[in-house]
């Protein structure tokens, strides 16, 4: 039974981007731009697009897929990535394989998952090339294969991980491979002050290791590493998934609220910018490939304190988050996590092929349609 659905809406594009001020005579009504060591700072105080005159997301989908109960291809728990070929064919990673689709939901072929060349036991993520060639990496970037248009497997790579180790102490995160063939990865960094919140771990046992109750947000720096591996840019700063540390029969347990933040990385555009945002505020920082901050776009009064049914989706998700323990420890847990007063400011950006910056600010939640 399929538990997800795939749905391809049609955004309109209605009306261009404005143009930003350098002056205004009054900046709570205006985009301000000031130059702060040759980086461009813009400070948004509101919409340039009229109420109407943005994009506009269809209502009708032009494909559905996971509604064919008939249908075995159709059937998935989860989606490991997506793409859409320039002549409206779909690509799905699902449990390690990639299923296409024609522009109308017609299955036409699926690759097989393994550990054979062009398989994969999960895809981290799909990337669509010039010419409709599709790239398919796993979730550690560590083998990359490249297809087709028609789906036969083009060729094969490995990272060597000699070389990839040579450029730095990489740390776990969500690998990214830009279009380039480029990959965003992680690495410590000591300029990044210790904090109450970015604190390290201590050895507790033998091969045990915890960083200790109450709010925890471990900071490290991004970096662009070149597709020859070859050398690397370090970028903005990162973070894991926000969490809150419980002590609960000598461990502590982490759950992570559902209005904690995440960093998010982004890249795209002609010419190809990077984009990385701490999070929980508005600032988005725009990156060149060879390590240059060129922008900050930075939204004034973006957060904003929970809607009453937001709230209501809290403990559902609390709970899912807790596991074993008898119903005292998940509610005793439960009421020492820090509760949030604000929204995070962004849940994920994307950058199209033309530059724009997509910013999505909430969805992630029950509540939100």
């Amino acid at each position: 039974m399929a538990f997800s659905r795939i749905v391809l809406l049609l955004v309109a594009p209605l009306l261009l981007l404005g143009g930003c001020s350098e002056s205004t005579p009054d900046s709570r009504e205006a985009v301000v731009v000031r130059d702060s060591a040759g980086v461009a700072m813009v400070t948004n105080y509101r919409a340039q697009w009229a109420e109407g005159e943005g994009w506009q997301i269809d209502s009708v989908p032009r494909t559905s897929l996971g509604g064919a109960e008939a249908d075995s291809n159709q059937h998935w728990r989860y989606v490991e990535g997506a793409a859409r070929l320039s002549d409206g064919r779909i690509v799905l990673a699902v449990n390690g394989e990639l299923r296409w689709f024609s522009a109308d939901g017609t299955h036409l072929r699926t690759t097989a998952a393994g550990d054979g060349p062009g398989e994969f036991r999960y895809i981290g993520a799909l990337h669509v090339l010039p010419g409709d060639s599709l790239r398919v990496h796993d979730s550690r970037g560590l083998k990359v294969a490249v297809f087709a248009p028609d789906g036969s497997l083009a060729y094969e790579n490995r990272t060597d991980t000699d070389k990839l180790r040579a450029l730095g102490r990489w740390t776990v995160c969500a690998n990214q491979y830009l279009a380039d063939g480029s990959r965003l990865l992680c690495q410590p960094d000591a300029s990044i002050p210790v904090t109450a919140t970015n604190r390290p771990s201590r050895m507790v046992s033998p091969g045990m290791s915890d960083p200790g109750p109450g709010l925890l947000r471990t900071l490290h720096r991004v970096w662009l590493v070149s597709p020859a591996l070859d050398h690397a840019h370090p970028l903005g700063v990162g973070a894991g998934i926000e969490q809150f540390g419980v002590k609960e029969g000598g461990r502590t347990v982490f759950v992570s609220h559902p209005f904690y933040s995440r960093s998010i990385t982004a890249a795209g555009g002609t010419p190809l910018r990077i984009a990385t945002a701490l999070n929980p505020e508005y600032r988005i920082e725009l990156w060149t490939p060879d390590g240059v901050l060129e922008r900050i776009v930075m939204r004034d009064g973006a957060r904003r304190a929970p809607r009453e049914a937001e709230m209501a989706d809290v403990a559902k998700s609390l709970r899912s988050e807790v596991l074993g323990g008898d119903q005292a420890v998940i509610d005793r847990v439960i009421a020492e996590v820090h509760n949030p007063d604000s929204m995070p400011a962004m849940q994920s950006v994307v950058i199209t092929p033309r530059g724009e910056l997509l910013v999505m600010r909430e969805g992630h939640l029950p509540s939100h349609t």
